[in-house]
C-alpha cells in the first residue's frame, strides 16, 4: 500500500527531520532566521555596520544550512518540498562555481583595450611588493576614468584610459596600489558566497551586502598608511 502524504505533513516531517539532533538543530536555524529578519525590519538603522553585516551573514548562513538538512536528510519524502530545496542548493552552487570562472572573461565584454607601458610597468612592481603572482592588468578604451578588478580563476585589475590621463604618477601608483590589495583580500570570496545565498533563494532575498564593501575600503585604506592622502586626491578627481 503507497503511502500518502499531505502537503502540511511533509513540511512538518521536512523541518522535523528523522534525527531528533537534526529536528532540534532546524528549529534553532529557523528562529536564528526569524530572529535575523525581525532585526534588519525593525532595529537596522541603529545597527552599526559590523553588526548588520553580522545579522545579514548569520541570516544568510542559517539558510544555506537549512537548504542542506532539508535538501538531504529527508530523502524518504520525495515531494515538492525536497525538489525545490535541492534545485536552491543547485542554484545557489551554481551560481558560485559561474561567478567563479566566468566573471573575469564576461567583465572584457564589449570592451576595447589597449596597451600602457607605464601601468604595466607600476603594476609589476607593486605586485612584487604585495607578492602577488602575475595580476593581469587590463587597459580599455573609455573617457570616463575607472578602475576595477574582478578575481576568479583569474586575477584583472581593469583601467579606463580617462583614468590614466587624469592622474599624476604618484596617484596613478596609488589607485593601481588599492586595487592590488583589493586582490589580495578575501573580500571577493565572501561576498561571491553570499551573492550565492541569494542565487539560491532565486532573489527573494532582498539582502544587499553593501556593509562588505564599506568596511573592505575602510581595511584597505588603514593598509595603505600615508599613500592614503594621494589616494584621496585621486578620489577628489573623479
Amino acid at each position: 500500500m503507497v503511502e500518502t502524504v499531505s502537503a502540511v505533513d511533509c513540511a512538518v516531517q521536512c523541518v522535523a527531520g528523522q534525527n531528533p539532533f537534526l529536528m532540534y538543530f532546524n528549529y534553532f536555524l529557523i528562529g536564528l532566521i526569524l530572529i535575523s529578519i525581525l532585526v534588519l525590519v525593525l532595529i537596522r538603522k541603529k545597527l552599526s555596520i559590523k553588526q548588520s553585516l553580522f545579522v545579514k551573514a548569520v541570516l544568510s548562513t542559517s539558510i544555506i544550512l537549512l537548504l542542506l538538512i532539508l535538501a538531504f536528510a529527508n530523502s524518504h519524502y520525495q515531494t515538492v518540498f525536497h525538489t525545490a530545496h535541492l534545485a536552491a542548493l543547485f542554484s545557489a552552487g551554481l551560481f558560485f562555481v559561474v561567478s567563479y570562472i566566468f566573471s573575469p572573461l564576461l567583465m572584457q565584454i564589449g570592451l576595447t583595450k589597449t596597451k600602457d607601458e607605464r601601468v604595466e610597468k607600476i603594476t609589476k612592481e607593486e605586485s612584487v611588493k604585495l607578492s602577488i603572482l602575475n595580476p593581469e592588468i587590463i587597459v580599455f578604451v573609455n573617457a570616463e576614468p575607472n578602475a576595477f578588478v574582478v578575481s576568479g580563476y583569474k586575477k584583472i585589475i581593469f583601467i579606463s584610459t580617462g583614468l590614466i590621463d587624469l592622474l599624476n604618477e604618484k596617484e596613478l601608483r596609488a589607485v593601481i596600489k588599492h586595487e592590488l590589495m583589493h586582490l589580495k583580500s578575501s573580500f571577493f570570496n565572501i561576498k561571491r558566497f553570499f551573492s550565492s545565498v541569494r542565487a539560491g533563494t532565486f532573489g527573494l532575498l532582498p539582502i544587499h551586502f553593501e556593509e562588505l564593501d564599506i568596511l573592505e575600503e575602510i581595511k584597505l585604506d588603514r593598509k595603505m598608511g600615508k599613500e592614503t592622502e594621494v589616494l584621496d586626491k585621486a578620489r577628489e578627481k573623479l
